[in-house]
This record gives structure tokens, C-alpha cells and sequence, in this order.
């Protein structure tokens, strides 16, 4: 499963976002492209009240193509 980083303006970390959400904030202009690979946006505006997710990345040494996988508990 493919996440997008999103950190707001001042910086702080959100819960990552589906790619397909990302492009369409850009194409709004509510966010602006940070870095390309991997995919991370900086939204253009603060958010008073972030949801606190914990993750953890687990490593899979049995896949070929994605040896990551995120998992929200």
C-alpha cells in the first residue's frame, strides 16, 4: 500500500495520504510538491487539530517489488 507524506506548513507531520488524494490537492493548490520520489506534498495552509496516528513500518524480506509495508495501530 502506497502513502504520500504530507506534512502542513509549519512543518508538522499528518497522517499519510492516498496518492489519487495528493494529486487532486495539487491540482487545487492547496498543496505544492516537496519531493517527487518518494511522493511528498507540503499543504498551504496549517491544520489546528491533527489526528495523532502511531505507525510502524514493518520490513518484508519476502516481497520483490515493495519490501515495506506501513500498518496504522
Amino acid at each position: 500500500m502506497t502513502k504520500v507524506f504530507d506534512p502542513d506548513t509549519d512543518k508538522k507531520p499528518l497522517r499519510p495520504t492516498h496518492p489519487a488524494r495528493a494529486w487532486i490537492l495539487l491540482k487545487q493548490g492547496k498543496a505544492v510538491m516537496c519531493r517527487r520520489c518518494p511522493l511528498t506534498i507540503i499543504l498551504k495552509y496549517a491544520v489546528d487539530n491533527p489526528a495523532e496516528t502511531h505507525l510502524r513500518m514493518k520490513i518484508d524480506p519476502g516481497t520483490v517489488f515493495k519490501p515495506e509495508i506501513w500498518s496504522v495501530w
